[in-house]
Formats: structure tokens, sequence, C-alpha cells
């Protein structure tokens, strides 16, 4: 059985701007746009039952492409 770690943070990349309205959708991370793409530092908050694979498909049901992903530390 794998476990889940609480509280990771990832940085995604991803094509293109994210609107207003997918912005809304991440309340509390970080956005940066950055030429053609975006890049967006999240913090899984360990209250919600996500994981990598479920972030990655939240975002292809929306139709954004993630073109990088890293598992970054925490903000302190």
């Amino acid at each position: 059985m794998i476990e889940r770690q609480c509280g990771t943070a990832y940085e995604f990349t991803v094509a293109g701007p994210m609107g207003p309205l997918l912005r809304a959708a991440f309340p509390g991370q970080r956005f940066a746009a950055i030429e053609a793409c975006t890049v967006i530092r999240m913090q899984v908050p360990p209250d919600r039952d996500l994981d990598l694979v479920d972030l990655v498909g939240l975002f292809e049901s929306a139709g954004v492409v993630v073109q990088d992903l890293y598992r970054v530390s925490p903000p302190a």
C-alpha cells in the first residue's frame, strides 16, 4: 500500500496562461505567468485527499496541459 504524504508541495509548469476561473479553482496557491506558460506552486492541504495523479487529472479535465512537474519543499 502506498502512503500519501500530507502537506506535499509541487511545482507545475503548464502550457499557456491560466485565467481567473482556473486560478479560483486552486485558492491560496502561487501562480507566475512566464512567456508561453504558467508556473504553479501548489501545496496539498493535509485535510484534502489528493495525490499527484489526482492533481494532474484535475488539470487535464480542465484542458490544461502539464509540461513539467517537480516535488518541492513546502513553504515554511
